[in-house]
């Protein structure tokens, strides 16, 4: 499956550490801090409970929140924009229906989304798009830190192809490990899978 990658933050619950870098990175403060909640963690490592960030307040800030209805088509729009040969309108409006959608959302556009669902048991990262003109500002690292918030099995796996470089880096950046390779899913261009773990 291709990915695609940028980032900025969201409604998600993060590490006192982990905001602020992202925070300082963007030059914004948050607001509105409540409901206890567990963090993104680093490998390995028990996710300490934390505050859950409701907003941020920055410029150019980026609010990452489930999908409502409406904006399945929204999301199929910003994927068409992104990848070609492919029509994921039902597997966007499934993930919707199920509540493993979310969208990142900037100055009222959808500028990203990723799909999450179970892999062997596990927690998967099955989708992450964002638009090409928001990439390498925080968008990609937002959605997947939502994803994190949620992850409940211990481990959060993911997979991109071979050819998919920033992808790879963005991995690298999150903490996620190599965790094999499948080949002949798309031809030439095998899928290599990566695991991020976490302890409860």
């Amino acid at each position: 499956m291709r990915r695609a990658s940028g980032g900025l933050l969201a409604t998600v619950a993060l590490t006192g550490a982990f905001y602020r870098m992202l925070t300082e990175t963007l030059g914004g403060t948050h607001a509105e801090l409540e409901a206890p909640g567990l963090s993104r963690g680093q490998p390995g490592m028990t996710r300490p409970e934390t505050l859950y960030a409701r907003q941020v307040m920055a410029a150019g800030s980026v609010i990452v929140r489930p999908a409502g209805l409406e904006e399945v088509a929204a999301a199929g729009a910003l994927d068409r924009q992104v990848t070609s040969g492919h029509d994921r309108a039902p597997d966007l409006a499934a993930a919707q229906a199920e509540g493993r959608l979310l969208v990142a959302e900037r100055h009222g556009e959808i500028v990203g989304y990723a799909t999450h669902g179970k892999f062997f048991e596990y927690d998967f990262l099955e989708l992450l798009v964002v638009r090409p003109s928001d990439r390498r500002t925080g968008v990609a690292t937002a959605l997947v830190a939502a994803v994190e918030s949620s992850s409940r099995s211990g481990k959060l796996f993911t997979s991109t192809n071979q050819s998919n470089a920033p992808m790879q880096r963005l991995c690298a950046e999150l903490g996620f490990e190599s965790s094999g390779v499948v080949e002949n899913l798309d031809e030439g261009d095998p899928e290599l899978f990566f695991v991020k773990r976490f302890t409860t």
